[in-house]
């Protein structure tokens, strides 16, 4: 799950819906490593129960080169990317989102 960061050293802040949120360097860090393409999943529950399946082609190939400001942009950018994937999902499909933790980490 790209969305979960258990660890928050290996995190960084990005928006999710206009607030940031702690989410994961690693999914990306991995794909970068691998030279792998990244296929994102979702799987949206129907009114009747059923699930509408999709796969969707997020990059051919992750490439974190440069200095070490150049990539720490560069994986910043395809995290934005990916948080954004995940906002319009839950504009699109508000009930379909189903969350169990402090995303945001509000505090009182």
């Amino acid at each position: 799950m790209g969305d979960r960061a258990h660890d928050m050293g290996r995190s960084l802040p990005i928006p999710v819906l206009g607030k940031e949120a702690p989410l994961p360097v690693g999914p990306i860090r991995l794909a970068a490593l691998a030279q792998s393409p990244v296929i994102l999943f979702r799987g949206i529950r129907e009114a009747d129960g059923s699930y509408d399946i999709a796969f969707e082609d997020f990059a051919d190939r992750i490439e974190l080169t440069g200095t070490a400001r150049e990539k720490e942009a560069t994986l910043k950018g395809w995290m934005i990317r990916y948080a954004d994937w995940i906002s319009d999902l839950c504009r699109k499909y508000p009930l379909s989102w189903h969350n169990y933790y402090d995303f945001w980490e509000e505090r009182s």
